[in-house]
């Protein structure tokens, strides 16, 4: 069997996150998720898919290739359990989705977070029982931390449950503290409309009396966070998102693109405005930074506008519409994604190139990256 790169970062990821979610080639179209990837090692013998049929994991013959090439992982002695299971599925989309941005995602200290374009999953550094690191973070709910360019990234793939948000907020600053950069959160799901359904449905709102008032659900710990926080899906659309948040004066572009000759500059005391169509104020709300859009409706009301505009993704529209339902009147443009990337080139996925890596008997045609 002759395997490429393709394979080996599939095996590699599988190692990384234990179990990879079957549908996770509905989400992502990389080489290295696709689902003729993954179903070619199964073939292969070197990845299987569970008796859960609902994941794939390494076989004792891929942990021996990936030693090979000198990648150590170790297998389960069983399968998780239900609830366990149903966060390393969501772990693992989230480390795809940075993976698809262009992040290293193979890290398994916090030390690998002093590079840019770096990802850390919590549960990859909770598996270290001689790490204190791991002993700190046991507790936490948040799904791991990335350094994007000049921003730390606190991120949470968020359920209908409760964050603890003070002791996250501490841990998360004190883990990236020494990097000096701004902080934001990004609150991930399987799409911008279940990521919003879960934010604005009733139980968003209810209280917990457990860990002295520290448990909130994601929606109130979003009105009590300072920083930029942004809804990501975890998908394709979702990793262009983040690569998105990482170009100079991305609002500024857009805003001049989606409106041409009716632009005109936003107010100089409304920083959270991108420019002015006509008489109402217009927001670029492709970031998703709801933080953001919150500011702006307090501007627009205290100043007296009756409504706002804003351009998003195709992808995003119903999920804006549904934040903006009970915050104030938003008349929404959609911007296709194939007009943002005439604008950011740089925004097309990169693909795991297909050269091959070992010949029949172990010779290695390429270097592993």
């Amino acid at each position: 069997m002759l395997y490429d790169l393709a394979d080996i970062m599939a095996l590699r990821f599988a190692g990384h996150v234990r179990n990879i979610p079957i549908e996770l080639p509905q989400s992502f179209h990389g080489n290295i998720f696709s689902e003729e990837t993954l179903l070619a090692l199964c073939r292969q013998k070197v990845l299987t898919e569970n008796r859960n049929h609902r994941s794939y994991s390494l076989t004792p013959a891929g942990i021996a290739l990936l030693e090979h090439l000198g990648y150590t992982y170790q297998l389960d002695s069983r399968q998780p359990a239900q609830a366990k299971l149903e966060r390393r599925l969501m772990s693992a989309a989230v480390s795809a989705l940075f993976c698809r941005a262009g992040f290293n995602v193979f890290l398994d200290k916090l030390e690998g977070l002093t590079s840019e374009l770096t990802y850390l999953s919590s549960a990859v550094l909770r598996r270290d029982p001689s790490s204190a690191a791991s002993r700190v973070f046991a507790g936490v709910r948040f799904t791991g931390i990335a350094h994007a360019h000049k921003r730390a990234l606190l991120v949470h793939y968020i359920d209908d449950g409760f964050m603890y948000f003070t002791s996250e907020m501490r841990m998360f600053h004190g883990a990236v503290s020494a990097l000096s950069c701004p902080f934001g959160v990004v609150y991930t799901g399987k799409s911008y409309e279940q990521i919003t359904q879960l934010l604005t449905a009733s139980k968003a709102f209810s209280k917990s009396k457990s860990r002295a008032g520290d448990a909130l659900t994601y929606r109130i710990a979003a009105e009590r966070t300072m920083c930029p926080l942004y809804l990501v899906e975890a998908t394709e659309t979702g990793a262009r998102h983040l690569m998105l948040l990482q170009q100079k004066g991305y609002r500024a572009k857009i805003a001049n693109y989606a409106l041409q000759e009716q632009y005109l500059p936003p107010p100089q005391d409304a920083p959270m405005l991108d420019a002015m169509m006509g008489g109402t104020p217009f927001l670029v709300c492709v970031d998703m930074d709801i933080q953001r859009i919150r500011a702006s409706c307090r501007y627009a009301r205290a100043n007296g506008y009756t409504e706002l505009a804003a351009v998003a993704l195709p992808a995003q529209i119903g999920a804006l519409a549904r934040w903006m339902e009970d915050m104030f009147p938003c008349e929404l443009y959609a911007i296709e994604e194939s007009a943002l990337l005439s604008i950011y080139p740089e925004l097309t996925l990169q693909e795991t190139e297909r050269e091959p890596v070992l010949q029949r008997g172990g010779g290695c045609y390429v270097p592993v990256v």
